[in-house]
């Protein structure tokens, strides 16, 4: 789960699976039905993005995504750092971009980070993305970045120029 600046795009009409957003206390903060697309060359992988309306208010209380259908149940809550009691929200914390060939490895320094996300600061396109801490992109020295990190639900963002 990533929160980026961009044009909301809900789940459209009816489907055999559900998307929730919970808070800690299992309060349903949003609900949406919806119907994976078929992946023309995988038969028995479908696939699903959505950009859900979000405020500081929904950021803050939300705990835990699930998705419910008929193949199954999956749940993604914060980092287990990120949730013990006193513990901060994920921080803006990005390690100093270094220079590799054909580009640059850029990485949350953050250890409850469990994705990261790089965006051309300038257009907003995608320019890499991970289920991990660390990515390798593909770009020129000198190109400004937006790099954002999970912590599963929540998302920190820092700018930088590739070196």
């Amino acid at each position: 789960v990533f929160a980026i600046d961009g044009h909301p795009e809900r789940p459209r009409g009816a489907g055999s699976y559900r998307l929730e957003g919970r808070a800690a206390d299992a309060r349903v903060l949003f609900s949406y039905a919806f119907e994976p697309a078929d992946v023309d060359h995988a038969p028995t992988v479908r696939q699903f993005l959505f950009a859900i309306p979000a405020s500081p208010d929904l950021e803050a209380a939300l705990a835990e995504v699930t998705v419910r259908g008929p193949m199954g149940t999956a749940s993604l809550g914060r980092a287990p750092a990120a949730t013990a009691p006193g513990a901060p929200s994920i921080s803006v914390r990005v390690a100093p971009p270094q220079r590799v060939a054909g580009g640059v490895t850029v990485s949350c320094a953050d250890p409850a980070a469990r994705g990261i996300l790089v965006l051309d600061a300038n257009s907003g396109a995608v320019r890499a993305m991970s289920s991990g801490s660390a990515v390798r992109v593909a770009v020129a020295a000198g190109t400004r970045l937006s790099v954002l990190c999970t912590d599963g639900i929540r998302t920190a963002r820092e700018s930088v120029i590739a070196p």
